[in-house]
């Protein structure tokens, strides 16, 4: 069984099993029957009231189920990542700060997704870390990353020079 297939059974479980206990209550399939008990017969007045409400709350079940199963089964995360770097790629580029400018973004390979950074200057670890800071603040306030963070996503920056060389490469965390 999918891992993402329990959550969606859960979330509709609830609801239906509600439903399908106020609808039993509601036609007086459980419970006591007519004129057993007069406390419950007073209740009553206002739970078959309900009748309806219990066929509602399992079809508001079954809906929940069927769509949390079209949302983690709908798209796989590799499509949610070339989808997000085409989306941030019409953007590009962007200035990261004085020294280094995001050229673009690239998905993959597999469940992997880099930024690819163009920087004009060497970096000492200092700068290297204050990079990845602020990349990683640039990262989570891209809700298309933010997403990818989410659906297990490993995100690069990839960091060359001016003439192409690869100066540093380091990942994102949440």
């Amino acid at each position: 069984m999918n891992k993402d297939l329990i959550p969606a059974l859960i979330d509709g479980a609830i609801p239906f099993f509600g439903g399908l206990y106020m609808t039993l209550l509601a036609f007086r399939w459980i419970g006591p029957k007519a004129g057993e008990n007069s406390a419950y017969d007073r209740r009553y007045a206002i739970i078959h009231r309900l009748e309806w409400g219990g066929p509602f709350l399992m079809a508001l079940g079954v809906l929940l189920v069927v769509k949390d199963v079209a949302l983690t089964h709908g798209v796989s995360v590799e499509q949610q990542i070339q989808k997000a770097a085409s989306e941030m790629n019409k953007r590009m580029p962007i200035q990261v700060d004085e020294a280094t400018r995001c050229d673009r973004v690239k998905a993959g390979p597999g469940k992997a997704f880099s930024y690819v950074l163009a920087v004009n200057k060497e970096l000492s670890d200092h700068e290297k870390r204050e990079l990845k800071e602020s990349m990683t603040r640039l990262a989570l306030a891209t809700p298309e990353v933010q997403s990818l963070f989410e659906a297990g996503v490993m995100v690069w920056c990839e960091c060359y020079d001016t003439s192409g060389n690869k100066l540093c490469e380091f990942s994102l965390r949440k």
